[in-house]
């Protein structure tokens, strides 16, 4: 079994109470760092850096006037990838909560977990809820809505290799394992272009389970019966 703990700004504790996921643009991780501690702000959020091997990869410039090619001479080059519009995606993320490792032999939040999720935490409240409620609740909202978007939602994937996924919905998946302790579970939202406004919140009010919001100092008092919820 797996919950999710939703880690929220202040400002936004009137909405999550009335059952609202609040969600932010991709790119203000990336743009708008004012205010973010190091484990929220991410420049390659949504890129991916794919280095050049130069005793494997030749590098080719085309001169327009001749259309000759010229081979390039490099000790080191490199290619980002990226989402062609990355502020159409919007993203709501979530801190994965092990139900059968996460906990110590007392029953309460392991001190390891804690630690691994203070940074991205920063000292604020905090939402639980079970994964597989909310996905449905969020399953279930967004089909009854007259727009294009397109939804998408799962675990990020840590990793330090090159991108070789032609999906490029894949790199809003995907972060470098300097940032593997926040466990993150991701909803993303894709807007079509032309959309006057984004999505700020997705009503979850219809889930199996009430919405129930802690202070972080609470984090520390959480027990096992929360399966019982």
């Amino acid at each position: 079994m797996k919950y999710l703990i939703k880690f929220f700004d202040e400002q936004y504790k009137n909405e999550v109470l009335k059952g609202y996921i609040h969600f932010s643009p991709l790119n203000k991780f990336t743009c708008e760092l004012e205010g973010l501690t190091e484990a929220q702000a991410d420049l390659l959020e949504g890129k991916a850096i794919e280095l050049f091997d130069r005793n494997k990869e030749v590098l080719f410039m085309r001169i327009p006037e001749t259309g000759k090619q010229v081979e390039i001479d490099y000790q080191s080059a490199s290619v980002t990838k990226k989402l062609i519009n990355p502020e159409l995606c919007y993203i709501s993320s979530f801190v994965i909560l092990n139900y059968d490792n996460d906990f110590d032999e007392d029953g309460y939040i392991s001190s390891e977990f804690i630690e691994d999720v203070s940074d991205i935490a920063n000292g604020r409240p905090f939402m639980l809820i079970e994964l597989s409620s909310l996905e449905r609740s969020v399953t279930n909202f967004l089909s009854e809505q007259d727009n294009c978007d397109k939804a998408y939602s799962g675990p990020i994937k840590y990793t330090d290799e090159p991108f070789r996924d032609e999906d490029a919905v894949s790199l809003i998946f995907r972060k470098r394992l300097k940032y593997k302790d926040q466990r993150e579970y991701r909803i993303a939202i894709l807007k079509p272009e032309g959309t006057s406004y984004p999505p700020t919140g997705i009503d979850i009010k219809r889930m199996d389970q009430p919405v129930q919001v802690f202070d972080y100092d609470s984090l520390k008092s959480i027990k096992k019966m929360i399966s019982e919820l």
